[in-house]
């Protein structure tokens, strides 16, 4: 069976999408094709004195609306039609949220796992050297990814110093999601999964006020605790279980970005295995027994189960926060959920979302449901490039406005086009693409 390509899916949405809106073709061309695929090798030494060889993958889609965002992941499946997907993706993503960025991605096919960690400080640094001609503050501003964090960022930029020694306090936009003391934000690293809860909050919100004609489309609203299913509990997921899963954090944060969602959650999974209660499982004792165990499998508060089988429990709300392509044409008549929230990077094939739709799942696409992250990186890019320091409070009104006000948005091309939430999503993101590309013009 040939491997599943998400590009080609990415270019068949956008040539469905210029169905709904006029796209030239000069345009069409620089949205279907992005602007550079860079494939560097690099030799690092590893611990037993042998030299290895790797080579890393980036890719840039369009910097009309401004330098090329993306973040790196370190994975052994990684290949050159995923990174461009996920590249493109990138490049919505900041459009659909309105942060001034490009698309952009990397992928170094390696498990980090496999290494020691000072092998995997040589790869990082060289992985740098490599990619120095392509990145920079103002030009390509890599983040973290799967199997990548704040410490590998530190990594980069200190690499990525040393070669441009001239000018290293004015280097620290380079790359974003580094540690705090290097110039990150606090709340990086929950960031993504923050920023699906305030796009699930805006969504429940404007449908239980019949607003958009959400409330005929989502059988959901905040009246009654919401039963969620969570695929993956990396960093994404495993903040977004812990921000709903802890009351008391739930709390904390819908103070101050006033709202609650009240919830439960029923299923989890980790590369190991699965877990499933009906009633609920007991969040801040499964973090304990993760931190003890280093996965979830073994838990006495629930019903072992395959990792995959927690897409298919009864629940309100499937959540896949793992790999992409776990949604297909096979499984889809599977999923019970009455709402899917995509925080995971294409988790739904386009044969898989038409059965889901005809299924009536409500799906909140990725581009929209994991922009947090891309969103938190714009504002310490911003405050690493303009010398300036904004407020804790002053982030969080910025992030919730910015999460909110576009989600409203699309909702608005939704209901207005009646078309599905990821077709809106990206229509509102390429028409925000079209006006920057043609008021740049079309020279040759």
């Amino acid at each position: 069976m040939a491997k599943h390509n998400p590009f080609e899916d990415y270019k068949k949405l956008i040539k469905k999408i210029s169905g709904h809106i006029t796209i030239e073709d000069w345009i069409l061309k620089k949205l279907l094709e992005p602007d550079r695929r860079v494939v560097e090798p690099f030799n690092v030494k590893m611990d037993n004195g042998s030299t290895k060889t790797f080579e890393v993958i980036r890719v840039q889609f369009n910097n009309a609306r401004g330098p090329y965002k993306g973040g790196i992941r370190f994975h052994p499946e990684v290949d050159l039609d995923e990174v461009s997907a996920l590249a493109a993706w990138m490049m919505i993503k900041t459009a659909v949220v309105d942060v001034p960025f490009g698309g952009a991605k990397a992928g170094l096919a390696f498990d980090p796992r496999s290494v020691s960690r000072a092998e995997l400080e040589r790869i990082t640094k060289k992985m740098t050297a490599a990619l120095a001609h392509h990145i920079g503050p103002w030009k390509d501003v890599p983040a973290p990814d799967v199997n990548t964090n704040a410490e590998i960022m530190a990594w980069m930029l200190d690499a990525y110093q040393r070669l441009n020694p001239e000018r290293p306090s004015g280097n620290l936009g380079v790359v974003t999601g580094k540690p705090v003391a290097l110039g990150g934000e606090d709340h990086r690293e929950s960031a993504t999964a923050m920023g699906g809860l305030l796009v699930l909050h805006e969504t429940l919100k404007n449908a239980g006020e019949k607003k958009l004609g959400l409330n005929e489309k989502i059988p959901l609203g905040l009246h009654r605790p919401l039963s969620f299913s969570i695929q993956g509990l990396g960093n994404v997921g495993g903040w977004f279980a812990k921000i709903i899963g802890i009351q008391k954090e739930i709390a904390d944060i819908g103070d101050k970005y006033k709202m609650h969602i009240p919830a439960k959650i029923v299923a989890v999974s980790d590369v190991m295995g699965g877990l499933y209660n009906p009633n609920g499982i007991d969040i801040e004792a499964l973090f304990e027994h993760i931190k003890q165990t280093g996965t979830c499998v073994g838990f006495p508060g629930a019903e072992p189960k395959d990792r995959n089988e927690v897409l298919y429990v009864p629940c309100d709300i499937l959540v896949p926060a793992a790999m992409g392509g776990v949604l297909t044409a096979e499984n889809a008549d599977r999923v019970k959920a009455k709402m899917i929230l995509e925080l995971a990077n294409g988790p739904t094939t386009p044969e898989a979302e038409d059965i889901l739709l005809k299924n009536g799942v409500f799906i909140i696409p990725d581009v929209l449901a994991n922009a947090g992250g891309v969103a938190v990186s714009y504002f310490e890019w911003a405050q690493n490039n303009g010398g300036t320091h904004w407020l804790g409070w002053e982030l969080r009104e910025k992030f919730a406005y910015t999460m909110r006000s576009n989600t409203f948005k699309v909702y608005t091309v939704m209901h207005q086009l009646k078309v599905d939430a990821r077709l809106a999503a990206y229509i509102l993101a390429i028409e925000r693409l079209v006006e920057t590309i043609k008021l740049r013009g079309n020279f040759k």
